[in-house]
């Protein structure tokens, strides 16, 4: 694969519980193509994982950070982002890629590839929702992609993909952003709608190994979760609005 040296200004970020050998298949093709920062964010996963971090530990450019105990997606992304705001290396962006095999490093690419065109922009990576989907995933989708419509007025094809490409200058404000969990995605998401940040999407593979089963998602408990935190937005909205409530936002940084 050719190296492109471009991806070195783009920051990875994969949060990881009890991954598997795929997650050490997707780091090496990520390096292989050119990204020099990779970190992985151990959400306490069991002893029997540590040898996946153990091995992935030994290359350049990959940055493993535990947590000793599972705090969820949410915090994996803030220690993420507090860690390279520390780096401190003149990223343009980072990418979030999940580590249970569903992201390919050719959609990775492509994705890196659209960010890198206009970095100031969100760029999504989406997937198609056919009926060889798992029903919990496309009525989760749909569902979601509802309520922020009506929440927003902007129609995103693909509320819940965990492969987002973010511009640098907004990590600031989205680590400080509530959700330690699933639920965090969409604050992240509602709030850049919110500010006006502009947001382009690219279409990726839709994989779902063995029906997804790998997935720690946990259908009522996350999204329970979820649907809160779209509630919660609409509630801060509506104040914000009357001049009561000042809503931390990204529109603090424009």
């Amino acid at each position: 694969m050719t190296r492109e040296p471009d991806l070195k200004k783009i920051a990875a970020v994969i949060p990881a519980y009890d991954p598997d050998h795929r997650l050490i298949s997707l780091c090496h093709e990520l390096l292989s193509i050119g990204f020099s920062t990779i970190v992985i964010i151990d959400d306490g996963s069991s002893a029997s994982a540590q040898t996946i971090f153990d091995t992935l530990s030994k290359n350049v450019g990959i940055i493993i950070l535990h947590h000793p105990v599972n705090l969820g997606k949410g915090s994996t992304l803030k220690t993420a982002f507090n860690h390279l705001l520390e780096m401190d290396k003149g990223f343009l962006g980072i990418i979030t890629i999940d580590a249970d095999g569903q992201h390919l490093s050719t959609d990775v690419l492509r994705l890196s590839r659209a960010f890198l065109k206009e970095p100031s922009a969100v760029v999504l990576g989406v997937r198609s929702f056919g009926n060889d989907i798992p029903f919990r995933s496309r009525f989760g989708n749909l569902l979601t992609r509802k309520i922020i419509y009506l929440l927003t007025g902007h129609n995103i094809c693909d509320t819940q993909t965990g492969l987002r490409a973010i511009p640098w200058r907004i990590i600031p404000i989205l680590k400080k952003l509530p959700g330690e969990r699933y639920e965090y995605e969409s604050t992240v998401l509602l709030d850049i709608l919110k500010s006006g940040v502009k947001i382009s999407s690219v279409s990726i593979m839709t994989i779902y190994l063995a029906r997804n089963e790998s997935s720690h998602f946990d259908p009522i408990r996350d999204s329970i979760r979820i649907y809160w935190a779209l509630i919660r937005f609409f509630i801060a909205s509506k104040i914000d609005s009357t001049g009561k409530m000042n809503v931390m936002s990204i529109d603090d940084i424009r």
